[in-house]
Formats: structure tokens, C-alpha cells, sequence
């Protein structure tokens, strides 16, 4: 029997090492200007910070393509990014599931961490799937049925996903620092077609 893959979730990877110390660098400054809570640092948007222009354009010219690729007609939209900014989890630091609302492409950037750190967390979006579904026969595979699945990124992994996919990033058990930068962005229709 033939097998074809529907609806299905796409989540992209690149390998970016160059881009770490320069973005570890910014991301100090940044993170210095900021409220500090007990283990999650949170810089305020950085979507147009001239330092980050480099780093914005090039996950910008990767959405365009990916949503192309994708099948959705982009000549009456251009892209925008919405938020960026980048994120430090202490030990005890973690991120409850979520999407980003009013977006259509969101990604990570990995700057800090380990084998002991948190990680994303994906989860199905389909909704339909959740409410019928089966045991697995073995929940260490991923599989069709998985209802979700994680990654152990390294600093310099570049992560893109469509912004519908509910994520999340477990408890940080580590003593150091995990930090990423995590945007988001838009196929904003243009308003003189």
C-alpha cells in the first residue's frame, strides 16, 4: 500500500555557529536593560534593533521561502517580523505550551546550553487526533501517532516551525543558563493591491 503524508507539521533546522558569540555578545547587553524575575530573563522586543538587523533579515528570507515552498501565494504579502528577543531559563525556569496567535512562522535560535538543559517541547495541533487517540506501542519512537516530540538542540541550531504548533520548553534542571532567541512572523497583505 501506498503511503502520502497529509497535514502534516513541518519543523525546519539549520546549523548557524557563526552567529553565536556575536548574539551571546547582544544578548548580554540586552538582557541587562531588563526586569529580572526568578528564573526566566526576558529581553523586550528586538524585532527592529539595528544590531539584530542581520540575524532578522536572514530568518525573514528563510519564512518567505518556507511558506512558498509550503504552497501559499506570497505576491500580495510581504514579511514582517513581529517579535524577537531573546530569553535566558535559570534552573527552574520552564515554558507552559503555547502558540503565537496572529503569526504564521515563529522559530528558536539556541545560544546556551547543555545535555542537562531544557528543551522545546511540540506538540500535535490536531485537535480531532487528540480526542480519538490510541496508546502507542512505544512511546520512546516517534512516530505517526506520537502526540508530541522534543529536541535536544546545541548553540548555533536554528529552529522554524509554523506559528500554529502549540511548543513549549520543559523545567531547566540545569545549574547554568539556558538561552535562545525566539521570534516570530507575519505574511502581512499588502494594502495597494
Amino acid at each position: 500500500m501506498e503511503k502520502n503524508n497529509y497535514f502534516s507539521s513541518p519543523v525546519y533546522f539549520e546549523k548557524k555557529p557563526e552567529w553565536v558569540k556575536k548574539l551571546n555578545t547582544l544578548s548580554d547587553e540586552y538582557l541587562k536593560k531588563i526586569k529580572k524575575t526568578e528564573e526566566v530573563y526576558h529581553s523586550n522586543n528586538l524585532a527592529l534593533e539595528k544590531e539584530m538587523a542581520f540575524f532578522s533579515s536572514y530568518v525573514g528570507e528563510k519564512s518567505y521561502l518556507i511558506l512558498k515552498e509550503q504552497g501559499y501565494d506570497l505576491n500580495n504579502h510581504h514579511i514582517a517580523m513581529t517579535s524577537l528577543w531573546v530569553q535566558d531559563l535559570k534552573k527552574g525556569g520552564y515554558h507552559c505550551g503555547h502558540v503565537h496567535s496572529n503569526n504564521h512562522i515563529s522559530g528558536f535560535y539556541f545560544l546556551k546550553g547543555s545535555d542537562k538543559s531544557s528543551f522545546p517541547v511540540f506538540h500535535d495541533p490536531r485537535a480531532a487526533k487528540l480526542i480519538t487517540d490510541l496508546p502507542l506501542k512505544d512511546e520512546t519512537q516517534i512516530s505517526d501517532g506520537s502526540p508530541s516530540f522534543h529536541i535536544k538542540p546545541k548553540p548555533g541550531d536554528l529552529v522554524i516551525f509554523n506559528s500554529y504548533l502549540n511548543h513549549e520548553f520543559s523545567l531547566n534542571r540545569d545549574k547554568n543558563t539556558y538561552r535562545f532567541i525566539h521570534f516570530n512572523i507575519q505574511a502581512i497583505p499588502r494594502t495597494n493591491v
